[in-house]
């Protein structure tokens, strides 16, 4: 008996540790990726951006460049994930990924197979930022030097990361969120666009210059439909879809409150309500926005009167609901698919009714009735209680 418990001590201290563990000197990081359409026989072409763990480290930092591109011609995206150490020589660790960018040609065609891959993987999270880059190659996107960010993919993370919050100018649409669009009603989705000023190649130039000689801007939505694109809307209609959406943070309105005299206010909160209904054929929304505010500034000479607020939360809401419908416009008229989950909402409160027009829903959607109410209630005027044009 002592015999046996002596073993299994021995046993149980000679299996101690990690058995399986991968020196950080090992391995890279990939932070970024990018597929842009590959040159034939190849389908695709997919890059990499890997950070140098070393150079991150406050002791050995600074010695060689913080991160590597790579880039890799292949028919799968899956096989070039593993076949990258052909060129870069260490195991790459995709868990960290902030970044998918693809080429607009590759979405045009709707070559998305390879979402796939990225969804049904172990390795890959799915709350990376996903870009459609506009009018070039994904992989450019990767090639910026800024001043702020020791890597590319980090820079244009945090861009996209502070649009959310700031103004609404991102739809913050995840890997998950677009694989649930393509299987729901309308099959519409959206990707926030990106566009690419200036020669990346000569980006260097952005950590000696005041004016960024290359950048990575944020354009506007990316309009898909089976994973296909059909065309782009502007940034305004981006506020406008997280409007309609219910997913809109913070953002600044400006609208004018005399000729030639305009002033802004800060949305704080906002809510969206959608209440759907039918009249045979033809669906209804009633969509009503309630949105919480501070006046910014103003150059009005109105005082700080109750009445004077109620007259600035009048024309906000205005000029918000002009902007929304323009932007419900174009989706209902211009690409005639459902990217605002409108048919979600009619399954949810009219589940009868909705089911016998799921397969044909666009047709339904572009003729849909939406009736739109805003209100905007100003909480505060900040410190100054009179305007400077008083």
């Amino acid at each position: 008996m002592i015999k046996k418990c002596l073993i299994a001590v021995l046993l149980a201290v000679s299996t101690t540790g990690c058995w399986d563990y991968t020196e950080l000197s090992d391995v890279f990081f990939v932070v970024g990726m990018a597929v842009d359409k590959g040159t034939p026989p190849f389908k695709y072409k997919m890059t990499v951006e890997c950070i140098v763990p070393g150079e991150y480290d406050k002791t050995t930092g600074g010695r060689t460049a913080p991160s590597q591109l790579y880039s890799m011609q292949g028919n799968t995206v899956a096989d070039l994930s593993r076949k990258m150490n052909i060129g870069l020589g260490r195991e790459l660790i995709y868990s960290h990924m902030q970044l998918l960018a693809i080429g607009e040609s590759i979405v045009r065609e709707g070559d998305l197979q390879f979402f796939d891959y990225l969804e049904r993987g172990r390795e890959t999270r799915d709350n990376f930022n996903v870009v459609v880059v506009r009018g070039k190659k994904a992989e450019e996107v990767l090639k910026i030097t800024n001043p702020t960010e020791k890597y590319a993919t980090g820079k244009l993370s945090k861009q996209l990361n502070t649009a959310v919050r700031e103004w609404g100018s991102d739809p913050d649409i995840r890997l998950s969120d677009l694989m649930n669009s393509a299987t729901g009603p309308g099959k519409g989705s959206v990707i926030v666009a990106v566009s690419v000023t200036g020669n990346p190649e000569a980006s260097k130039g952005n950590l000696e210059n005041a004016v960024p000689v290359s950048n990575a801007v944020i354009s506007g939505l990316a309009v898909l439909q089976d994973m296909k694109l059909l065309g782009f809307m502007d940034v305004k209609d981006t506020r406008s879809y997280l409007w309609l959406r219910g997913g809109l943070r913070n953002t600044s309105v400006t609208a004018s409150c005399a000729e030639g005299r305009d002033f802004t206010i800060r949305i704080i909160k906002s809510n969206t309500r959608v209440k759907a209904s039918h009249d045979g054929q033809t669906p209804r929304f009633h969509v009503t926005i309630r949105m919480d505010s501070f006046l910014e500034m103003t150059e009005c000479q109105n005082a700080m009167t109750t009445s004077a607020l109620d007259d600035y939360a009048k024309q906000a809401e205005k000029s918000i609901a002009a902007d929304i419908r323009q932007t419900l416009q174009k989706a209902q008229e211009t690409y005639k698919t459902d990217i605002f989950g409108f048919g979600s909402q009619m399954y949810r409160q009219h589940p009868k009714y909705f089911k016998p027009l799921r397969e044909e829903w666009n047709t339904y959607f572009s003729r849909a009735e939406v009736t739109l109410e805003t209100h905007v209630r100003i909480r505060r005027v900040g410190l100054n209680t009179n305007s400077i044009s008083d």
